[in-house]
């Protein structure tokens, strides 16, 4: 009985993956450089009624922060294309994230309080009014500013150390 459940162990091997990692990427590369345009089309009303309501829904959540969408995406895509030696999914898309909500914060607190359509958006509400009520203008600047920085060494996986030693 023991033999035939290492037997049935051995034979039984997880399938390998349809398509090489590297593939994979350089598919989500031009994903990504895709979306840029579109949403860069949509910005100049040349993306049919698709970017017209993409234009708007957009400029709800990002306000004057809605150029951030095709940058979102063309990052995304440039650290694809600088990661294809290891795994870069899920940082990548933290850092793009955390980059879209700190700029969009640096928004809110810079069109003011009232301005929630205007600024960042609902996102940009959504970061900069807390950090305005509790820490003021310029404080809040000092920590979207890190949090900016934090996102850019997230999304390309560069050692701290790496920026300082190039000045």
């Amino acid at each position: 009985m023991a033999k035939q459940k290492k037997i049935l162990k051995k034979k039984i091997k997880p399938p390998k993956p349809a398509l090489h990692s590297e593939t994979k990427k350089g598919i989500a590369v031009v994903i990504c450089f895709t979306f840029a345009l579109i949403s860069l089309l949509s910005y100049f009303k040349a993306a049919g009624s698709f970017g017209q309501y993409f234009s708007q829904i957009s400029r709800v959540f990002f306000g004057q922060g809605f150029f951030l969408i095709p940058l979102g995406f063309i990052l995304t895509g440039l650290a694809f294309l600088k990661s294809f030696h290891r795994p870069a999914y899920r940082s990548t898309l933290i850092g793009i994230i955390l980059f879209i909500f700190s700029v969009l914060g640096v928004f809110h607190i810079f069109g003011g309080e009232e301005t929630l359509n205007k600024g960042g958006g609902y996102f940009g509400f959504l970061i900069g009014w807390p950090l305005a009520k509790f820490l003021g203008f310029w404080a809040s600047l000092v920590v979207l500013s890190a949090l900016l920085l934090i996102s850019v060494l997230i999304t390309f996986n560069i050692p701290f150390s790496d920026c300082i030693y190039a000045y």
